[in-house]
């Protein structure tokens, strides 16, 4: 090979190193923007509503009840004959909850950046066996009450208990979302819901329904909740009971399943999706973590609600954790942290993610476009200065930032449409002067543009991109093999 050859070659390569540089600037760029868009939706979400969790509804038996000094030592004399209040929990033999949800991404807006948000109504159907079918205890009743619930959730207490009241209990993780109290239906009688004046548990907001008396013996009890919820970005919920199934609909045509089970249904559209889980297994361990939770750590017990929003560019999870962990708060706190599912309504066209993706095949392009001008350089014996090769690099490196800067404004294809006409055009242009031929000029222009529609293809067929990518890149490696086969490369000068 020829000394001015290797030369040449190797500027090219140094020239390729400083578009790469570019480019990793360009990728923090990137970076910083997605951080301060999420900074605003975060925003957003503190001053109007965040995610919204739901756990779903349960009853607790609350009565008092004097500390027993002989089963715990740890009980001073002096607090022998206190009175303490006992919550004990009831889940529900079979619950559905139906959510319909109406999904938009332009309610909530600040400058070039919204947040996605949800409202719609949820409706709740339980259904308590507070009286087992038969008179001794059943394996599938032990799940569905404590066992100091026996024939009714008021009677059999022992001597030393004096029955207060039973609640049924409604935790939403930001109750700014509820924008009517709902209505709750208990064996035909319509009770609204209300915020409750002491709160059984720490760190869980919720509203509550205080039974009447006249339901206190009630062997059965069929609940009807309806209620107006709105949110952002996700809706999880956290299951409880025997039994237990959630649908979800909504018009959003690209639904994130995030938490610990994904839908046993699903059916997606252009315009809508509709979901269905069945998960006894969560449901009954979330029973056991609530119930282990009250009776062993009682009113310092917390059930953690999670708020969070995504910060990266690919994750949305959020939500509980599986896991129980002890809080290290002056309170000696427990936190329960339960099993929860749901959806995250991620926008399809996350410029971010997008912009990100496409800058992966940046090498690809300046490798492309060098070659391409190299070969018209060595074929039809042009001198094409370093400094021109450097203006190409440029304009090829302009088009990230216009595509960027396009899409936050405008729809993510538009803006890669506008952006790589308007490179294409300028290095096309030019390519004139540099090969003196237009015949010459319009060749590489369709070639440039060619890889501008190649690479949206490969960004648009998520599932197929590997394979043609591979396929791309075999078809240009063919055509610079045929193109040069007859080059006797050692008598280039």
């Amino acid at each position: 090979m020829q000394k001015p050859l290797f030369i040449k070659m190797a500027i090219i390569a140094i020239l390729c190193a400083i578009f790469g540089i570019g480019l990793s600037i360009l990728k923090t760029l990137v970076y910083e923007r997605q951080n301060y868009a999420n900074n605003v939706i975060n925003e957003i979400a503190d001053q109007h509503v965040k995610p919204q969790q739901l756990i779903t509804p349960f009853l607790v038996s609350r009565h008092t009840t004097t500390q027993n000094c002989d089963s715990d030592k740890k009980i001073s004399k002096t607090d022998c004959s206190k009175q303490v209040i006992v919550n004990t929990p009831i889940f529900a033999n079979q619950t559905e909850v139906a959510q319909n949800l109406k999904v938009s991404d332009d309610e909530y807006k600040r400058s070039i950046y919204s947040a996605t948000s949800y409202r719609g109504e949820i409706s709740i159907n339980q259904t308590y066996q507070l009286k087992p079918k038969n008179d001794d205890s059943t394996p599938a009743a032990s799940h569905t009450t404590s066992s100091h619930t026996t024939s009714s959730i008021q009677t059999n207490l022992q001597d030393n208990k004096t029955f207060m009241d039973t609640r049924l209990l409604l935790p939403i993780s930001d109750l700014r979302g509820v924008n009517k109290l709902p209505n709750v239906t208990i064996n035909g009688q319509t009770i609204t819901a209300d915020y409750p004046k002491n709160k059984i548990f720490a760190n869980l907001e919720y509203l509550e329904v205080i039974l009447p008396k006249s339901l206190q013996k009630a062997d059965k009890l069929n609940i009807e909740v309806s209620l107006n919820l709105s949110g952002l970005k996700s809706i999880q919920t956290v299951p409880l009971g025997e039994q237990f199934e959630l649908t979800t609909k909504a018009n959003w045509q690209d639904p994130n399943f995030i938490g610990h089970a994904l839908p046993t249904k699903k059916t997606l559209n252009t315009k809508d999706f509709n979901a269905n889980w069945q998960n006894q297994h969560l449901a009954i361990r979330n029973n056991q973590l609530v119930s282990l939770c009250i009776k062993q750590h009682k009113n310092s017990c917390q059930l953690v609600q999670s708020q969070t929003l995504t910060h990266s560019l690919s994750s949305t999870s959020n939500g509980y954790r599986h896991q129980v962990t002890e809080s290290t708060n002056a309170n000696n706190q427990q936190a329960v942290n339960l099993n929860e599912f749901g959806v995250d309504f991620a926008k399809p066209n996350n410029v971010y993610l997008q912009t990100e993706r496409t800058m992966k095949y940046g090498l690809l392009l300046i490798a492309i476009s060098f070659g391409s001008i190299f070969l018209f350089e060595v074929i039809k014996s042009l001198r094409i200065h370093p400094v021109q090769y450097l203006l190409v690099s440029m304009a090829l490196l302009v088009f990230y930032a216009l595509l960027l800067s396009l899409a936050e404004q405008i729809a993510f294809w538009q803006a890669y449409l506008i952006a790589s006409l308007a490179c294409a055009s300028l290095i096309g242009w030019y390519a004139f002067y540099l090969f003196k031929s237009g015949k010459r000029a319009s060749l590489f222009t369709v070639i440039l543009a060619g890889q501008y529609a190649g690479f949206y293809i490969i960004l648009t067929i998520a599932d197929m991109n590997l394979l043609i990518g591979a396929l791309l890149c075999f078809t240009l490696i063919a055509a610079v093999m045929f193109i040069t086969r007859k080059i006797d490369w050692y008598k280039i000068n």
